[in-house]
């Protein structure tokens, strides 16, 4: 999946202890999270553009996602919502 990271530089976040820290994300359709994209075409518009010669970066990553469920957007979201019935 594809993530792009706007204004901060990738390999910021690849060096890092931390990784892809939720504290600097930005809310989005459903709250503040890590969002990945299954076309790298999504993912362009928040490329990191700050390279100097044109290019733009983003990141290739390998997901693992645990249960799944369909919701609606709620940007108002700090952490992922309980899965009705469990």
């Amino acid at each position: 999946m594809y993530h792009g990271t706007s204004g901060t530089p990738p390999i910021a976040i690849y060096k890092s202890e931390e990784g892809f820290d939720m504290t600097y994300s930005r809310a989005g359709m459903w709250g503040h999270a890590n969002y990945f994209a299954k076309n790298s075409s999504y993912s362009n518009s928040y490329a990191f553009n700050g390279t100097g010669n044109g290019t733009r970066q983003m990141f290739c990553a390998k997901v693992l996602v645990g249960k799944a469920c369909l919701l609606g957007s709620d940007s108002s979201l700090k952490r992922p919502p309980m899965i009705p019935g469990t």
